[in-house]
């Protein structure tokens, strides 16, 4: 996995497992996770995306252009 996404993850003490989805707003990633709590990061969904396919984490994705 990518140090800076681990980095991310210990300092903010967040389990992969704990991770329920991600969104995109405003030029920053937030994780939400299954205890209600959203982080913010400028590390890109696409770099999480990379590093947590191989935990068998299922990432679905709808362009901000569909919410129109």
């Amino acid at each position: 996995m990518d140090s800076k996404i681990l980095k991310y993850f210990k300092k903010n003490h967040i389990q992969i497992e704990d991770i329920k989805y991600l969104t995109r707003v405003d030029g920053k990633t937030c994780i939400h996770t299954m205890d209600n709590q959203t982080f913010l990061t400028y590390i890109t969904i696409k770099d999480f995306f990379e590093s947590l396919e191989l935990h068998d984490f299922c990432l679905l994705y709808t362009s901000d252009a569909a919410d129109e």
